[in-house]
């Protein structure tokens, strides 16, 4: 967003305000977390990852305040290539993106409202219609669409209120989460059979393919020694995955992860002759957990090291901890569907700063979502039946 400075709220009573900051700390841990139901929309892990992130697209914070507290905020970033994934053009276009870029066909620049990688509400707190206004006011001042990713299905009010106000909507990537409702791992294996009676022997096999490969799973309580190393898996998994897009984070944001929030952050990593193979981070808040990052080497493939770095211990885990439910991120959804995951809906919500841009914008969201119905979701529920 292109305003750089902090602008504060109104302090004398009933006076209510409008604040925007390009840092998290601008407001008090203990009054943004008690707007914030999840752990990544929480001061901690926001602080983290403004600290952690590379160059541009850093996130700013709009927040309605009353009393000097805020009442409502939401994490907005201007998103200035369609090459990264949180632009509508990565979604919208897929592969199409750059070449429809350089014939000047691209969402961006924009404004997106999202927390990172999860599913918990884009506007925080109480009196979101107010802040939903003041974000379509911004972004009309900017001449820039403004878009919420990875809306829950679950968040009625908030598809209302996005209708009542001329968003066009279409499919987001779901979110992959699995609820923990067994008192062992054994249990969650003889919970695979209703999907395939073949899934637990399968399973197993892949836990003792690993163990006679010679790798060595182990949590990793001080990650600050592998900074680096464990960096540099990080940013060849993601070259691997998004091609010509930059690795967004630093080397420090794991070892800061680790120091800000203890014991509910979780690395675990992958060992084989003393050399990293990859890792895995789970974060919870003692009921909920988020599959966050991750990163494998190339080798990683021979020895399974991934279905059991990225799924088998961080269920083990939940179930350990006693979590409700585990979010697993978006993509791999069959193989996810296969190890007894279920899927969140979620929606992506534009609305163009002028009249022709949403008249253009909504035929294109009526075909992408036709699209990804008809085509998408009836992959899914072909795997979340075992096929």
């Amino acid at each position: 967003m292109s305003q750089t400075a902090t602008r504060p709220a109104p302090r004398t009573a009933g006076a209510t305000g409008i604040l925007f900051a390009t840092s998290i700390t601008a407001f008090a841990e203990k009054e943004w977390d008690r707007l914030a139901p999840g752990m990544m929309a929480r001061h901690a892990w926001l602080g983290v990852l403004e600290r952690a992130i590379r160059g541009g697209e850093r996130p700013g914070y709009l927040a309605i305040a009353e009393n000097g507290r805020p009442v409502a905020a939401a994490v907005v970033r201007e998103v200035t290539a369609g090459d990264v994934p949180a632009s509508p053009d990565h979604l919208l276009f897929g592969p199409l993106r750059r070449p429809l870029a350089r014939l000047g066909i691209s969402c961006t620049p924009c404004l997106v409202v999202a927390p990172h990688k999860n599913c918990d509400p884009a506007i925080l707190g109480e009196r979101r219609a107010e802040l939903v206004d003041t974000l379509v006011r911004r972004a009309a001042e900017e001449g820039k669409p403004l878009v919420l990713r990875r809306v829950p299905a679950t968040d009625r009010e908030l598809h209302g209120l996005l209708a009542q106000r001329g968003f066009g909507r279409t499919r987001d990537e779901p979110v992959a989460y699995i609820d923990i409702a067994w008192s062992d791992f054994d249990g969650y294996l003889e919970s695979l059979r209703a999907r395939s009676r073949s899934l637990p022997r399968m399973v197993r096999k892949e836990i003792r393919k690993a163990q006679r490969s010679g790798v060595e799973f182990r949590e990793i309580r001080d990650p600050e020694p592998l900074a680096e190393e464990l960096h540099a898996v990080a940013e060849a998994h993601h070259r691997r995955l998004n091609p010509g897009v930059p690795y967004p984070y630093d080397s420090c944001l794991l070892p800061l992860l680790k120091e800000r929030l203890g014991d509910r952050c979780i690395l675990d990593g992958a060992f084989a002759g003393g050399r990293l193979l990859g890792f895995a981070l789970t974060v919870h808040d003692g009921r909920v957990g988020h599959m966050v990052f991750a990163g494998f080497r190339e080798e990683a493939r021979q020895s399974l090291t991934y279905f059991n770095l990225a799924y088998y211990r961080p269920i083990d885990r939940a179930i350990a901890l006693g979590l409700e439910r585990l979010y697993g991120g978006i993509l791999q959804w069959r193989v996810k569907a296969r190890r007894g995951f279920s899927f969140l809906p979620t929606t992506l919500h534009y609305r163009a700063p002028g009249r022709l841009g949403n008249l253009v914008a909504r035929p294109l969201l009526r075909t992408h979502r036709w699209l990804v119905e008809h085509r998408r979701f009836r992959a899914l529920a072909d795997a979340a039946a075992g096929g």
